[in-house]
């Protein structure tokens, strides 16, 4: 374990190390950012390319399969609260002041 810094050199010196650590994690974390933004847009700018050639919008298989889960997970979820005891415990107290949400019971 780490012993407490008492003197104003080692609070300073601790300051500096910490500040050049978050700005070296900045800059690791900007540069991926830059590489994933470069990434999609050129799979942008191929989909496009790929749409005018065709006549119409081109999308990746590959991203259909994953909307497609990640919208199956959700139905799943709004299913798991609607069913939930305390969804309908919160729908019978707004419908006594006429609140409930129509359509979700």
């Amino acid at each position: 374990m780490t012993e407490p810094i008492d003197d104003a050199t080692g609070i300073a010196e601790a300051r500096s190390l910490g500040k050049f650590s978050g700005e070296d994690f900045d800059s690791h974390l900007r540069s991926r950012e830059r590489a994933e933004r470069a990434e999609f847009l050129t799979r942008a700018r191929s989909s496009e390319t790929a749409a005018g050639q065709s006549g119409g919008l081109v999308y990746p298989t590959e991203d259909i399969a994953g909307l497609k889960r990640e919208l199956e997970l959700l139905r799943g979820f709004r299913l798991t609260v609607v069913r939930s005891k305390g969804w309908k415990v919160v729908q019978a107290l707004r419908r006594l002041v006429g609140r409930a949400w129509i359509g979700y019971d």
